[in-house]
């Protein structure tokens, strides 16, 4: 709950500071920013499903495949 409260805060803060008129005024940063989240979220997918799951008794199990 702490990660949601402090994203949540960071997004208020970013809003009042105006981010929306500096994307809004450049939009090569704003195209940039959509490139850097597409790339970070592909890396979580990624990480994902590289992960090994763990089976009853915690123990990692051997992806075959």
């Amino acid at each position: 709950m702490l990660g949601i409260g402090i994203g949540f805060l960071v997004l208020l803060l970013g809003v009042g500071l105006g981010l929306g008129a500096v994307l809004t005024a450049f939009p090569v940063l704003h195209t940039g920013l959509k490139i850097a989240g597409g790339a970070y979220l592909l890396y979580l997918a990624w990480k994902i499903a590289m992960s090994r799951s763990l089976n009853s008794k915690g123990e990692a199990k051997a992806r075959h495949g």
